[in-house]
């Protein structure tokens, strides 16, 4: 039995958003598009939103009539989430690759490597920039909480909730997010 995979950008949309090549392997960048969709975009919509913009995206309705707050939230904040997110994820997986035979870094005549150290501060500056467009599109939600009835449907088991409470939506406070940082917890990633 295949698994289907929905993805909500492709590879060309990441190439086109970000300072990643062409000839890169797609392979490699929609492993890094799903990874990034399901560990940082769904903990920000809710699963049961998450679904339903995955659907809209597969049904190719996002741009339907009556669709226009899902459109919104989809090209104004998903697509730029997920894109700084899928590119910071797939920086190892491009200098690093696993074969029948062992795990290497790939070389060139072209350039010069670079170290692990060099490699995790630029991973760093991408989570950095990821999370700042995460924070917008949290403070979006919950500007707009009533427009999305699905954030308040996550509450089977299966589900995981929105990352904003409906109190602090229905408060006009906001709560920054705390994200897991390598070295701990960061409340204020970009600053």
């Amino acid at each position: 039995m295949a698994v289907e995979i929905i993805y909500l950008i492709d590879d060309t949309t990441l190439k086109q958003l970000s300072t990643l090549q062409q000839n890169i392997d797609p392979k490699v960048l929609n492993n890094s598009i799903r990874r990034a969709q399901e560990i940082f975009i769904q903990p920000l919509l809710g699963t049961v939103l998450y679904k339903k913009i995955l659907q809209l995206v597969k049904d190719n309705q996002i741009d339907n009539v009556g669709n226009e707050k899902y459109a919104t939230l989809y090209y104004d904040y998903i697509v730029v989430t997920l894109s700084e997110y899928a590119t910071a994820l797939c920086q190892q997986d491009i200098l690093i690759r696993t074969t029948n035979s062992n795990i290497g870094a790939l070389t060139t005549n072209q350039q010069a490597s670079v170290t692990m150290k060099d490699l995790q501060q630029l991973i760093d500056r991408l989570m950095a920039y990821a999370a700042n467009y995460a924070d917008a599109l949290s403070k979006f939600l919950q500007e707009n909480y009533n427009d999305y009835p699905e954030l308040n449907e996550n509450n089977r088991i299966d589900t995981m909730s929105p990352l904003i409470s409906p109190i602090a939506a229905q408060s006009n406070i906001f709560f920054r997010r705390r994200i897991k940082y390598r070295n701990g917890w960061d409340n204020d990633c970009c600053n």
